[in-house]
C-alpha cells in the first residue's frame, strides 16, 4: 500500500494574481502554495 505524498520539497513554478503555483518534486503533483498547511513559526521575539 502506497502512502500519500507529504509534498515536502516544492519548487515554484509560476507566480499570477499573487498566487504561488507550486510542483511537488517527489510526486510531480500542481498545486497551489496556498494549498500547503500552514507553517507554525514560534514568536518568542514579541
Amino acid at each position: 500500500m502506497e502512502l500519500p505524498c507529504e509534498h515536502k520539497k516544492t519548487v515554484v513554478l509560476a507566480r499570477r494574481d499573487g498566487v504561488d503555483y507550486v510542483e511537488c518534486v517527489d510526486c510531480k503533483q500542481i498545486f497551489e502554495a496556498e494549498d500547503l498547511e500552514p507553517v507554525t513559526v514560534d514568536a518568542d521575539d514579541e
